[in-house]
């Protein structure tokens, strides 16, 4: 099995006042206005499925919609009375340059990564301006989170 990519553990969470309805409305919102761009490609995001607690979206080519290039999960729970949303990528594709169709001479690039942020930023910039209480933890990169951020488990939040 390959290496995980150095990108693969990036995601959000939050903790707020706001309502499971609320935070699922967010993101109803957040999949539509999230599209990619022409620098990086355009795609769309589809919620797949859902449940209770949970729902998981698809980020899919914008021209065709054959091309699955990641999937994700937006968990949704609640803590001591407040609302907490995590997202995790599921899986993703990759892309690398190569010479002659086998020799690589770029690193391997996440595709539809920029997408994925850009729903994270706008789901996090949502609750920051509806609840100005709300604790945000955002990973965006590959490096590991300090000890004194035990909110969520992964990788380095970027607390705002």
């Amino acid at each position: 099995m390959a290496k995980k990519h150095k990108h693969a553990d990036n995601g959000l969470a939050i903790s707020t006042a706001l309502s499971i309805g609320d935070l699922r409305a967010i993101c109803a919102q957040a999949a539509i206005e999230s599209t990619g761009d022409l620098w990086n490609g355009t795609q769309k995001i589809v919620e797949i499925e859902s449940g209770e607690s949970w729902a998981a979206y698809v980020i899919k080519g914008s021209v065709t919609g054959w091309n699955k290039f990641m999937t994700f999960t937006v968990t949704f729970g609640a803590d001591s009375g407040r609302s907490t949303l995590m997202t995790e990528i599921a899986s993703y594709s990759t892309s690398q340059t190569t010479l002659m169709y086998f020799i690589p001479v770029s690193p391997k690039k996440m595709r539809a990564r920029h997408t994925y942020l850009q729903f994270v930023n706008k789901v996090a910039n949502t609750v920051r301006d509806a609840d100005g209480s709300a604790r945000i933890a955002l990973s965006e990169g590959d490096w590991m989170a300090p000890a004194a951020v035990p909110l969520f488990q992964k990788k380095a939040p970027r607390i705002t």
